[in-house]
């Protein structure tokens, strides 16, 4: 199976701009898809390279080099949904699981996304199979949507309608790796994504969102909080750096996680819990006005993924550029 080099087209304050990334020539239903590229005027001319419902392209990053085909749907029956119906998904990178619900911070974010003044497009990130992303074009948004697993991108094209798909661009790997203009954005949605983030990476998060996003447009971000799924002695220290003043008392290990997560998520070596305090300055640190933040509760989730006191299971954010 050979390469070519092909321009995805995207499309930014009304115009299109390009991403160039590497695809596969062969689908995987045996149709030839080829691209080339040529210069006029110092800018590279493209040849649109789109998902076909018989077929999906193999996608490389932009940076990452080669990555590997997910296998097909039916031989991963315990690992992808076409539905996505149950509480949770497990992502197959095993980075935690996908919420195939919409809380109230999401449902707001969806709201605002898809009204019809919205003329440029959202980014759904690390967006895992894709059900905001799904919701989002629902009500007619057209949606980026980036993950570190191509196998979850992959999956979303399968589920989609063929008017859905011509609004959908889907590439794969780091956030950070994106090549997004300035001020393009409608809003950027990060659902329970940043808790896996260092420290250093959340701030360059925020400093990325406030570029991306035109004037007005929104930033979303859920996620854990410090008093779910954590151990009783983490909570103990969270309160103890609060307490003191500490700048970021939310860093975890793998220690500080249940059992249970310990045994069913790939963590980073650290990351973070969060809490409104925290989210709030950041956002304001980048210039964001902050429409509201707060933890909250998810009384549609088992008790086993909620917080002993049943209102502190998650927390949210949502700012404006």
């Amino acid at each position: 199976m050979t390469s070519a080099t092909v321009y995805r087209n995207c499309f930014a304050l009304g115009k299109q701009y390009l991403h160039r990334l590497t695809v596969t020539e062969q689908c995987a239903s045996g149709r030839r898809l080829s691209g080339t590229s040529r210069q006029s005027s110092n800018r590279a001319t493209t040849e649109s390279c789109r998902h076909s419902l018989g077929g999906l392209n193999s996608i490389r990053s932009i940076s990452s080099g080669p990555i590997a085909m997910a296998k097909p749907l039916d031989a991963q029956p315990t690992a992808i949904s076409a539905e996505h119906t149950g509480i949770f998904t497990p992502t197959l990178n095993k980075m935690g699981w996908q919420q195939n619900s919409l809380d109230e911070y999401l449902s707001d974010f969806v709201d605002y996304a898809g009204s019809p003044s919205r003329t440029r497009p959202v980014a759904d990130v690390g967006a895992a199979f894709g059900f905001v992303s799904q919701k989002l074009l629902e009500r007619g948004a057209t949606v980026l949507m980036n993950d570190l697993e191509p196998g979850h991108l992959e999956d979303i094209v399968r589920r989609i309608s063929p008017e859905e798909r011509e609004r959908l661009t889907c590439i794969p790997g780091s956030v950070f790796d994106l090549k997004l203009e300035e001020g393009s954005l409608d809003g950027i949605v990060a659902a329970r994504m940043t808790q896996f983030f260092p420290v250093a990476d959340i701030r360059r998060f925020f400093d990325l969102a406030y570029k991306w996003l035109a004037q007005g447009g929104r930033l979303c971000v859920t996620n854990t909080s410090p008093w779910r799924g954590t151990t009783e002695a983490f909570q103990r220290e969270y309160e103890r750096k609060c307490q003191q003043g500490e700048e970021w008392p939310g860093i975890t290990t793998t220690d500080s996680l249940d059992q249970n997560r310990q045994k069913r998520i790939t963590l980073p070596q650290t990351g973070y819990r969060f809490d409104p305090a925290v989210l709030r300055r950041e956002a304001e640190r980048v210039g964001f006005r902050v429409v509201r933040t707060s933890f909250y509760p998810t009384p549609f989730l088992p008790d086993e993924f909620r917080s002993a006191d049943g209102i502190r299971d998650a927390v949210g954010l949502i700012a404006e550029k």
